[in-house]
């Protein structure tokens, strides 16, 4: 039915598919510095703290700080109620959660993945991107995310 639509048409549809489809998570990507409190430190040798009774860095050494970035991604769960089966083969581990985004942002997804301790906010889990893949569908190019649940969020 889409293919005798004239092509302003279908772009239309396209575009108005993926502001349904499509929503925004908020990603957190941690910065670690040595904690600069009189006395404390990170001790790269014995990988602790100077001070572990340091209030400031809550005797870590480090101290975190927290980048959030918004992303724009078509999340789709991985459970039994939602179950993504395709020839008889299942695609992807019960849990687990996929996200298609733009290529645009391929660099900051690769970034998250990298980074220890970083992760993606959705629907009250952290989630943490195990692989990324480029997609190319009719001339559109996306990324595919393979996310796993590290943890539920903390109200």
């Amino acid at each position: 039915m889409i293919g005798i639509l004239p092509d302003f048409m279908k772009l239309n549809m396209r575009h108005d598919l993926e502001g349904f489809l499509w929503r925004h998570v908020m990603a957190y990507i941690p910065h670690t510095s040595k904690c600069g409190a009189t006395g404390c430190g990170y001790d790269s040798f014995t990988a602790s703290a100077i001070n572990p009774a340091c209030l400031e860095c809550n005797g870590r050494g480090l101290v975190y700080n927290w980048h959030q970035v918004s992303l724009h991604v078509r999340p789709n769960w991985i459970d039994p109620a939602h179950n993504n089966v395709f020839a008889g083969v299942i695609t992807a581990d019960i849990g687990d959660a996929q996200f298609q985004a733009k290529i645009r942002d391929k660099a900051l997804w690769e970034k998250i993945r990298d980074t220890e301790h970083a992760y993606v906010l959705m629907d009250g889990k952290k989630l943490h991107p195990e692989s990324i893949a480029d997609n190319s569908v009719e001339g559109l190019t996306t990324i595919d995310i393979r996310c796993h649940i590290i943890s539920e969020a903390k109200p």
